[in-house]
């Protein structure tokens, strides 16, 4: 008798503890059940719900009756291989009603001193699951890009006092002759490109300057399997987890160099050599008219004269373009009034040819988002159609806004003579509708220089007919200022 006494006390003090550690569950949000083989003794309401459910439905029934196919399997087989001192997990996948998905993962042991029964505990992995194929889909398209950009690219990991190359892509190998398989995971140094020395003024070398700053634009020459080239190196460095990585990004600027060699060289023919050697052509020829009694020779020597001049009007508007050129990257732009600018140009032109007829119709309220070099732009179509325009010319400056509903518009304005026109060859070509060919006089050469100080203000250029329908009209269409 007392031992039945003492065992259904002890079933009353279970019962009393389990009463009790239910009631502590139900006033968290732990997602937790006990299975009594696969059928469902109790549940928290958290768990319930995150399984589409409630927990008056889900107690009493099968676990594996609310879980799709696939996860009511992994579940049998884990209960199967559950022995009493072990621990498995499950992971689930639960389609709801809503058209959302919910993934987590279900910790199964066994109760102790309860045969056959099984408390589950459930991680919702759903944002973790969403977060790593995200990173895993941003990882596919990085490598696709690391793949597929042109410029050689090589990423390094820094290990205490080396630097240890981790991945190369596919241009670095063709360009450079590397094995992407031999090289990776070896020190930088055995890559080898360097022709000399690349170290700075304080002795550092690159990899010291990408890991000391963090970031490096410069450029370098480097070997390659095509001989010496000259290359934009760009390095960044990037935190992977404890570790700390770079990218250097290679970029061929060989043909860029030599072209820009062959400019300097060539503005300094045009600049010096040339302009020495037509002070030789004036001379003589200033000599010939002096000397000679044949009328004919004296325009033979006159025609020499005004070409060389020419020419060296070439030259000169060659090298205010190469100024224009080189400073464009450093330009400023603000609300520039049109209208003062206009009347400065007239005025001082006026001046310098008394015969020419100069107006100007430019609103006040004409301003442009542009900055002081637009005056150069407007006296250089000016002054071109008078030098052009015969004894007479007339030139017309004007302008006009065309305002937008979204605080956006443009001003065109327009410079209109009564000349002869501009060739089509030279409009064509300015207007970027023909191939660069042979400029004609130092009017193609102006009209280069104008159309690069609109094209730096995001305008453009275009031609039409001039004043009464003869000459050249030439508009520049300009972002208004706001």
């Amino acid at each position: 008798m007392d031992c039945v006494a003492a065992a259904a006390m002890d079933r009353v003090g279970r019962q009393d503890r389990l009463r009790i550690y239910e009631r502590v569950l139900e006033t968290v949000d732990d997602m937790v059940c006990v299975l009594d083989g696969e059928r469902v003794s109790y549940a928290t309401t958290p768990l319930a719900s995150w399984l589409d459910t409630t927990r008056e439905e889900l107690v009493g029934r099968p676990l594996v009756d609310v879980l799709p196919p696939d996860a009511a399997e992994a579940l049998r087989e884990a209960l199967d291989s559950l022995d009493k001192d072990g621990e498995v997990t499950v992971d689930l996948a639960v389609d709801r009603t809503d058209g959302s998905t919910r993934r987590g993962v279900l910790r199964l042991s066994p109760l102790p001193a309860q045969p056959g029964q099984t408390v589950g505990s459930l991680d919702d992995t759903t944002e973790l699951v969403r977060a790593r194929t995200a990173l895993g889909h941003e990882r596919d398209r990085f490598l696709r890009l690391f793949e597929q950009i042109p410029d050689p690219i090589l990423e390094v990991e820094y290990v205490e006092d080396d630097t240890v190359v981790r991945s190369i892509n596919d241009a670095f190998a063709e360009r450079f002759g590397h094995d992407p398989t031999a090289i990776e995971g070896r020190s930088i140094r055995h890559l080898d490109l360097h022709y000399g020395t690349d170290v700075d003024a304080d002795g550092r070398s690159i990899d010291e300057r990408v890991r000391e700053g963090g970031v490096l634009t410069d450029q370098f020459r480097r070997r390659t399997v095509d001989g010496p080239r000259e290359f934009l190196f760009r390095g960044f460095t990037y935190e992977s987890g404890s570790k700390t990585r770079a990218f250097g990004i290679y970029t061929d600027i060989t043909e860029q160099k030599h072209r820009e060699r062959y400019l300097q060289v060539t503005n300094r023919i045009l600049r010096h050599n040339l302009r020495n050697e037509l002070n030789v052509v004036f001379g003589y020829a200033s000599e010939i008219v002096r000397l000679a009694e044949d009328d004919v020779a004296v325009e033979y020597a006159r025609r020499i004269e005004q070409t060389g001049r020419e020419l060296a009007g070439l030259a000169e508007g060659a090298a205010e373009l190469k100024q224009y050129i080189d400073g464009g990257a450093a330009i400023e732009l603000g609300p520039v009034p049109l209208k003062p600018m206009a009347e400065r140009v007239a005025a001082d032109l006026r001046d310098r040819y008394p015969t020419a007829r100069i107006d100007v119709d430019v609103p006040a309220s004409a301003t442009a988002h542009a900055d002081e070099d637009l005056e150069t732009a407007i006296e250089e179509l000016v002054e071109n159609a008078i030098e052009h325009g015969g004894e007479t010319p007339r030139v017309l400056v004007e302008a006009t806004v065309d305002g937008q509903d979204d605080g956006s518009g443009e001003v065109s304005l327009v410079v209109a003579d009564d000349g002869p026109g501009i060739p089509d060859s030279i409009r064509t070509v300015v207007a970027g509708e023909g191939e660069i060919t042979q400029l004609q006089h130092n009017s193609g050469i102006g009209l280069w220089l104008v159309s690069w100080i609109v094209g730096a203000y995001g305008g453009d250029l275009s031609f039409g007919p001039g004043i009464d329908g003869t000459g050249t009209a030439v508009t520049m269409r300009i972002p208004a200022a706001d």
